[in-house]
């Protein structure tokens, strides 16, 4: 299985700790991502909530290595 077929298992809205988990990384990492503009997120009071199609994008654009890692 590959990453694209674990995000595609993914609810179609996810959690700070879900994309860290899911990408392997720290929950700072990827609250840096979305506040450096490399990952989409929508801020709630006390948290985000991540599109499940910006974490693909952020992948695509990982594996073209056109983001920025925090």
């Amino acid at each position: 299985m590959n990453i694209f077929d674990e995000i595609n298992k993914m609810p179609t809205t996810l959690r700070v700790s879900e994309v860290a988990k899911l990408l392997r990384v720290d929950s700072k990492t990827v609250r840096n991502w979305i506040l450096s503009g490399d990952l989409d997120g929508t801020k709630l009071p006390g948290s985000y909530r991540i599109e499940r199609e910006s974490v693909t994008d952020l992948v695509v654009r990982g594996q073209e290595g056109n983001f920025t890692r925090c």
